[in-house]
């Protein structure tokens, strides 16, 4: 598997995780990124795809919201909603 595919499946933990636990930015990259095994070009992307996201997440939402006929963005399964979110992220960023 590609480097990049793995540091995206990494930015979608860290996503899953934030929302799921609540945890701080910081803490969930401590716990994910920095014990990850890929390699450093990597761990960096997903840190900053992770980062990203993060930031702009109200923004993200409101793109999803917008294109997605009759589902509200709490309807949408939130492994779903973190890969749209880094899809745009990646896009616009």
């Amino acid at each position: 598997m590609g480097q990049r595919k793995k540091a995206r499946e990494l930015a979608l933990k860290c996503l899953y995780a934030y929302e799921s636990t609540g945890q701080e930015v910081d803490a969930v990259c401590e716990s994910l990124i920095v014990t990850s095994d890929l390699n450093e070009e990597s761990t960096l992307y997903a840190d900053r795809l992770f980062r990203k996201a993060v930031e702009l997440l109200v923004e993200l939402d409101g793109q999803i919201e917008k294109y997605s006929q009759n589902w509200r963005i709490e309807r949408i399964a939130m492994v779903d909603k973190n890969i749209l979110r880094i899809a745009i992220c990646e896009l616009v960023a």
